[in-house]
């Protein structure tokens, strides 16, 4: 529930759309995408790929935009590795 929270409600970026079309949740589809997360779906889709301008200079860089699931299972694994990497470092 919490890495759902981070991406969909916490997160600077909770409002870019991937390759999906979603750009917010309502409380029942979070819900949903949290059951999901639970049935060990782990088939990532493909990202949206977007070309944004350099700072100072005329070339485009290309930036991928995951949907909300990935997002979602990326920040979920997060949750879970960071603690054995801060007690590492």
């Amino acid at each position: 529930m919490l890495a759902v929270r981070r991406v969909t409600q916490d997160n600077q970026g909770k409002k870019t759309a991937g390759i999906d079309g979603i750009k917010n949740l309502p409380p029942m589809q979070r819900f949903n995408l949290v059951n999901l997360l639970n049935s060990r779906y782990f088939k990532a889709s493909p990202t949206r790929r977007v070309w944004i301008p350099k700072p100072g200079k005329d070339e485009k860089r290309p930036l991928g935009i995951p949907t909300m699931y990935d997002r979602a299972l990326q920040a979920l694994v997060k949750l879970g590795m960071e603690p054995e990497w801060e007690a590492r470092a």
